[in-house]
């Protein structure tokens, strides 16, 4: 039997003692001195937004007046210019809209009729874009299926492209979900400068060309899962802005200065609106959180990084703006994907939140980059607004959206909302260009034969009655909401039967 004297076990200890004790400081060191260098950095990108670097510690979400009034400009100045060669003539220099598509996937051929219908609706809005269809060749051979197919070949438009893939199945998960990682497959569609993805549970309301030209640089952009936050969680957001940050907190501030760099052609992302780092940091230990996020931190750091984590924001994927990369896609495929197909209860959301587009991770590689090579550091990510990009069906009765679907640069003022609700439903019906059916309690609306299941009763709700004082207001929401499901049933009628 091995025995160790109480001298050498006293000898251990005090090793180990010390060896946590070292370890302990230099992480308290670091997250010190890094937590100096953010405030050094973020007072000088407060103070002015004029020196030549691009902010890397803050997400930027990007107001979708900006998005228009750049896609605008392009068009302008690809459409037309001036020749002084030519009697200054205007000169058709046109955007080579085959490097631009939008792309969805389907595995099931439950969902293909969704996809003819939000194909058309393109079409029919006149985008000049690609859109391709990556289909799962398992279901090639169901009879809905190449029905379907051929209604869509029926379009006759040389825009679509068909792609035959094979879906990335979870094997020991047998949901809906099990078949959501062949999503991921949209990173190497190289042939484009940028994409377009959607998922086709949803209803394409108007042509959203404008997001492919948001800056550039910008590998990835999405909406942010807003029905997850809460009424506190919006309050905290306006008094980070308002009175932590002291960041101006009405949005035209921005959207004013930002429309005359849009019109001369000058770089706008330091000028865009930050995302109040309440809704995904816990504390006020900024560089802790990253760190600890990151992963590079030391695993006593990890092991003692006993707060509460803020995970409640995230990256919704039901529409993101993608650059495909090939390398980046191999990454995915080999490296990230594999760690997922055995893990119960994960999906495409998760691998885009937890190891691609982590909130607190983007915020520490970028400062990272940033302090190794300031000149060459670009952002890579943009938050686009869920009014517009990323509505779910639900949030159009939920008076408790009301307020972040008016102000959906979240922690800004657009202004103040119309206690009837008719500004909101005003908002949805004009400027909702891609809503996702997602309702409490129903079936997705491909599930119904007619509007009589599912049509909206005034004044209840699943869960049971609204308050009186609301009466008024669901009187509109209920309008806005079985239009939006009449249509698309209307819709599949059309197209599909």
């Amino acid at each position: 039997m091995f025995f160790i004297s109480k001298r050498k076990l006293k000898l251990l200890l005090l090793i180990a003692f010390l060896f946590i004790a070292i370890s302990f400081a230099v992480d308290e060191i670091i997250k010190f001195q890094l937590n100096k260098e953010i405030q050094f950095y973020k007072k000088i990108f407060k103070d002015s937004n004029e020196h030549g670097f691009y902010d890397p510690i803050n997400i930027k979400q990007i107001p979708s007046k900006t998005i228009q009034e750049i896609y605008d400009q392009k068009l302008s100045l690809s459409l037309s210019k001036e020749n002084e060669g030519n009697d200054n003539k205007k000169v058709h220099t046109a955007i080579n809209w085959d490097k631009y598509a939008y792309a969805s996937y389907v595995a099931d051929a439950t969902y293909l009729c969704n996809t003819l219908i939000q194909f058309k609706s393109l079409l029919d809005k006149g985008t000049k874009a690609k859109l391709v269809l990556l289909i799962s060749k398992d279901i090639l051979d169901e009879e809905s299926a190449r029905n379907n197919l051929e209604k869509l070949r029926n379009f006759n438009s040389d825009q679509i492209i068909l792609k035959e893939i094979e879906s990335v199945v979870k094997t020991l998960e047998k949901n809906v979900w099990d078949k959501s990682l062949t999503k991921l497959l949209i990173f190497n569609e190289t042939d484009y400068n940028r994409i377009v993805y959607f998922d086709n549970n949803a209803m394409i309301r108007d042509k959203m060309d404008e997001l492919f030209f948001i800056p550039e640089y910008i590998d990835f952009a999405a909406p942010l899962n807003y029905w997850d936050l809460n009424e506190g969680d919006i309050e905290e957001a306006y008094n980070d802005v308002r009175i932590r940050e002291k960041w101006p907190i009405k949005l035209s501030t921005y959207t004013q200065k930002l429309r005359k760099k849009v019109t001369k052609n000058l770089e706008i992302y330091n000028d865009l609106p930050n995302l109040p780092p309440s809704l995904f940091l816990s504390t006020d230990n900024v560089a802790k959180e990253i760190i600890k996020a990151s992963s590079r931190g030391s695993p006593l750091s990890r092991l003692w990084g006993s707060d509460v984590d803020n995970d409640k924001l995230k990256f919704s994927t039901n529409l993101m703006v993608i650059k495909p990369n090939s390398e980046y896609y191999y990454d995915i495929v080999n490296t990230v994907i594999p760690k997922y197909l055995n893990e119960d209860e994960k999906n495409d959301v998760d691998i885009i939140n937890e190891e691609l587009y982590n909130l607190k991770k983007i915020i520490y590689f970028q400062f990272r980059f940033f302090k190794k090579l300031r000149s060459r550091f670009m952002p890579k990510v943009l938050i686009l607004p869920f009014r517009e990009y990323g509505l779910l069906s639900s949030s159009i009765r939920d008076l408790a959206h009301y307020d972040m679907i008016y102000n959906d640069v979240l922690g800004y003022y657009n202004g103040e909302i119309d206690p009837s609700g008719s500004s909101v439903m005003g908002l949805i019906e004009h400027s909702s260009k891609y809503i996702h059916f997602s309702d409490p309690q129903i079936e997705k609306p491909w599930v119904y034969s007619s509007m009589d299941e599912i049509k909206c009763q005034v004044g209840l709700f699943p869960t049971g009655p609204i308050a009186p004082e609301s009466f008024e207001q669901d009187v509109q929401a209920c309008s806005v909401w079985n239009e939006l499901y009449r249509n698309f049933l209307d819709a599949r009628d059309e197209v599909c039967y």
